[in-house]
């Protein structure tokens, strides 16, 4: 399976990390955005929408009083009633407590929550989740309610479906102001440590239970210290809840975001240092910025953008580097942030850094490819020729290459030659990154599955449009004249 632009390493965080380049592979610009399941349904569990829920009684308004997000779901004028929430899909990471804050408006001597969850396309009518007390709970203050889930529940909610529904059942004395709800959220560890307080952020973890508390600590300080600062250079409109999931099985990568959640791969970053963690956090959480215009930015410039921020903040003032065979902006990651720091130095010297300016045209919906030169007076493609001296050149024929099958996606035409890793990256082809192949008549092409022409091999003189098991699988290769 393909990865996409944010199912990625942190290539500039890999440093010294077991196993890293085999958990890793590089992405450059061949990527295309898969589909999984998304443990993020923040309106409805943050009840930023709390006109969303459903209740049999009451009314239901929006409360200005809240722990995280932007408000919380206020219900007053019932004696009993079930609030309901919107459907859901799978949820990811789900742990086998729940927590759920509530604000009490005055206090009472009797009264109970309960919770339930649906899913009826599995079979999974009103199962019973636990219940928590009101008597002797503080009033105006919210406390945090513990619900543990029973483990034949948690069997199916850790299978895949759309139609997940919660339901809270509340029976307590009438009252004329709200009680309020808000956070339902899968608890795990203290996510709020001293570093994070007064922060106007929220983190929400999971899957952290067994994660060591030390090497957690790093990476919830390392939120709290960089994402203000992240927003005061970067920001426009950023979420204020963001996701940090611990996982464990099948990875996607070092570290990956998605849709405003980051996660992170527990058997890696299990062993990693504290500047690893660091850096990776730090990188993740800059792509949480980048939700408005992900698949409208310009190739490399995601991950490009995400390691710039990271050194920015991180690491001691940088130079760039000057140009050294196998880089290429496409490639993203370090080679990117590289060429961008290159841009600033000798075309916005005194100006706001090249990133910055796209970020925010991006933000706008107003970039175009003439931004570049705007910008600096060059399009992208000179400004690379520029920097790279003109070190590769395009083949007028010879064996094609596309990043997708069918021809589709990113391609790039190979003349007659022998091309290892580095010959490919420095094309931004990268590593298991050719999906098809057009050979051209008296040509053909030897694959291989690793790089220095080892592995398994396979070769080609005709147009194919599908590589079957040389698919995403091809790291060196060789073209002939026939």
């Amino acid at each position: 399976m393909k990865r996409s632009p944010l199912f990625h390493a942190a290539l500039a965080a890999c440093a010294g990390l077991a196993g890293c380049e085999d958990a890793a592979p590089e992405t450059g610009a061949f990527d295309e955005t898969p589909s999984f399941r998304v443990a993020a349904h923040q309106d409805s569990f943050g009840f930023e929408s709390p006109y969303a829920w459903t209740a049999s009684a009451g009314t239901i308004s929006a409360a200005s009083q809240h722990v995280e997000g932007q408000q919380a779901l206020g219900l007053q004028g019932f004696g009993y009633t079930e609030l309901t929430s919107p459907p859901m899909s799978t949820l990811v990471n789900a742990s086998d407590e729940l927590g759920l804050s509530i604000r009490l408006p005055q206090a009472v001597s009797w009264g109970q929550v309960q919770l339930f969850v649906s899913i009826p396309s599995l079979g999974l009518q009103n199962g019973w989740v636990d219940q928590a007390f009101l008597a002797g709970l503080p009033a105006g203050q919210f406390t945090d309610l513990t619900f543990d889930i029973p483990a034949h529940l948690m069997t199916y909610l850790t299978q895949d479906y759309s139609d997940l529904r919660f339901r809270i059942v509340i029976n307590g004395p009438s009252t004329s102001a709200p009680y309020v709800f808000d956070n339902l959220h899968f608890r795990s560890v203290n996510t709020r440590p001293s570093c994070g307080v007064g922060v106007p952020y929220n983190l929400v973890v999971t899957g952290a239970e067994d994660f060591d508390p030390a090497r957690l600590q790093t990476m919830l300080c390392a939120f709290y210290d960089l994402y203000p600062g992240f927003i005061g250079r970067f920001g426009s409109g950023p979420p204020t809840t963001v996701g940090m999931h611990l996982w464990e099985g099948d990875s996607y990568g070092f570290g990956w975001m998605w849709a405003g959640h980051t996660y992170y791969d527990e058997p890696g970053v299990s062993t990693a240092s504290t500047e690893t963690l660091i850096d990776l956090v730090a990188h993740e959480v800059a792509h949480v910025l980048q939700v408005p215009y992900l698949g409208y930015a310009p190739p490399g410039f995601i991950e490009g953008m995400a390691t710039f921020v990271e050194q920015e903040f991180t690491n001691p003032p940088m130079e760039a580097q000057p140009y050294a065979y196998g880089m290429h902006y496409l490639n993203g990651y370090d080679h990117a942030a590289n060429f961008y720091r290159w841009i600033d130095e000798n075309y916005r010297v005194g100006q706001t850094p090249i990133v910055d300016s796209l970020h925010v045209q991006l933000l706008a919906s107003t970039y175009t490819s003439q931004s570049w030169v705007d910008l600096t007076g060059h399009t992208m493609e000179e400004l690379w020729e520029i920097f790279s001296g003109g070190a590769v050149v395009e083949a007028p024929v010879g064996v094609r290459v596309y990043e997708h099958s069918y021809n589709g996606g990113y391609g790039f035409t190979l003349g007659e030659g022998e091309y290892d890793l580095i010959d490919l990256q420095a094309r931004a082809i990268g590593n298991d990154r050719i999906s098809s192949i057009a050979v051209a008549p008296g040509y053909s092409v030897t694959v291989y599955e690793h790089a220095g022409f080892t592995g398994a091999s396979a070769t080609y003189d005709a147009e194919t449009p599908y590589l079957d098991a040389f698919d995403d699988e091809i790291s060196s290769l060789v073209v002939e004249l026939d």
